[in-house]
């Protein structure tokens, strides 16, 4: 993953679901390089449920169902 797919990724303004919960990229993330040479991300995420807990978390995007379709 190189920076312009991370750009797309947070501009595109997507909505995935973790953990059971429907949550939205903040726009940050971080990066790692292991001992390979190969950069992990992970990406912050936020809850969108107004009347339920809402967190803030670090995730992998492997981890992240993008939701298709509008609701209805």
């Amino acid at each position: 993953m190189d920076q312009n797919e991370i750009k797309q990724l947070i501009e595109e303004e997507a909505t995935y679901v973790y953990s059971g919960t429907e949550v939205v990229l903040t726009g940050r993330f971080a990066d790692k390089t292991n001992q390979r040479g190969n950069k992990n991300y992970l990406f912050e995420v936020k809850s969108t449920d107004e009347h339920g807990p809402t967190f803030v978390k670090w995730v992998r995007m492997s981890e992240l169902h993008k939701i298709q379709g509008e609701r209805k």
